[in-house]
């Protein structure tokens, strides 16, 4: 089984949001590779990272997860991104969620992620709720953008 993807919501246009971007790119850089999936290819993985560019977004990726059958899912998944406000109808999709910035702290969370670690109990994750278990959240902000050049 693949390791980690980020979901291709097919219902936008061909790019990946910069937000995502980040992730990718930080993801890679301390060694771990990301594919890029869609809906049906998301159970060939174990992690699942979702982009929320916009709140309305909740409506594309409920209708898209519910024909792709992933309330039946094996995958963790994981919604994020500046639209992630009010995720909570993707409870039966969707495992985590996370409010705010991922870069410096996404590569520990995948990590925790990919050995079955439930992120909520870890300290350093104070900006993420499981969507099953609704919990109060730090939004997490940081001070300076994202230092590495995309490409």
């Amino acid at each position: 089984m693949n390791k980690v993807a980020f979901l291709k919501n097919k219902n936008r246009n061909d790019s990946i949001p910069i937000g995502a971007s980040v992730i990718i790119d930080e993801l890679k850089r301390n060694g771990i590779a990301v594919d890029i999936c869609d809906y049906k290819t998301a159970f060939e993985y174990k992690l699942v990272l979702v982009s929320m560019t916009a709140t309305e977004d909740i409506f594309d990726l409920y209708g898209n997860m519910h024909r792709a059958g992933w309330e039946r899912r094996t995958f963790t998944a994981m919604v994020g991104g500046f639209g992630c406000q009010n995720p909570w109808g993707l409870e039966a999709f969707v495992d985590y969620a996370w409010f705010g910035r991922a870069d410096g702290l996404i590569t520990e969370a995948v990590n925790l992620l990919l050995t079955g670690k439930d992120l909520t109990t870890c300290v350093n994750f104070a900006c993420v709720s499981r969507l099953s278990e609704p919990r109060r959240v730090q939004l997490r902000q940081v001070s300076e953008l994202y230092g590495e050049h995309l490409s």
